[in-house]
């Protein structure tokens, strides 16, 4: 799972609100991170693109991530202004560019890491790529995993079946073949917790 690599990231916003991809994983927040610089023609021309499927895709926080300095990436930032409406970052010390680009084989910028729900990167590549915007379908509609039991057996039992049942549900987990209460137990201890 990608969550390791994503806690060694710190980044450092320049436009929207901070948000560091461990407590993006945290609260099963899906994140684009879009590799990018200033000088970079094909970076450039993804940037409306990007400020579109932003838009189409709300519940996604997308991240323009440069490895430039502060002092380069703000004006241009500020110069694009809603053209480019989405957090733009710069990589502290480089920890992005590390562990993301370096570990996942990425060569070239512009480069986009879909990052879903579990935390899982389930897109690596080019953000003009018609892959790109299906795989963020797929993670928009994708439901954020179950929380995990952590009832005792004894609290277990003290609920009803019908509440019981309601969280294997959750779970996408079936109640069938479970005749008693027990077994429903049994199963959401085995297959929740």
């Amino acid at each position: 799972m990608a969550t390791s690599v994503l806690s060694a990231i710190e980044l450092d916003f320049v436009k929207g609100d901070a948000l560091q991809l461990k407590d993006a994983v945290a609260s099963h927040t899906p994140v684009v991170v879009e590799f990018w610089a200033t000088w970079c023609p094909p970076c450039r021309t993804s940037i409306p693109h990007l400020t579109a499927l932003q838009h189409k895709f709300p519940s996604i926080k997308f991240i323009g991530v440069s490895n430039e300095a502060r002092s380069v990436v703000e004006p241009f930032v500020a110069k694009m202004a809603g053209q480019m409406d989405y957090r733009v970052a710069c990589d502290v010390n480089g920890s992005a560019n590390r562990e993301l680009m370096a570990k996942f084989g990425a060569r070239g910028i512009p480069t986009a890491f879909i990052i879903d729900k579990t935390g899982k990167i389930v897109f690596n590549g080019h953000p003009m790529d018609g892959a790109f915007e299906a795989k963020l379908e797929a993670v928009a509609n994708q439901r954020a995993p179950a929380a995990k039991n952590s009832k005792t057996r004894a609290e277990l039992e003290a609920l009803s079946v019908k509440e019981l049942k309601d969280i294997l549900a959750a779970h996408s987990i079936s109640a069938v073949g479970c005749v008693e209460k027990s077994d429903v137990v049994q199963r959401v201890l085995d297959h929740c917790s």
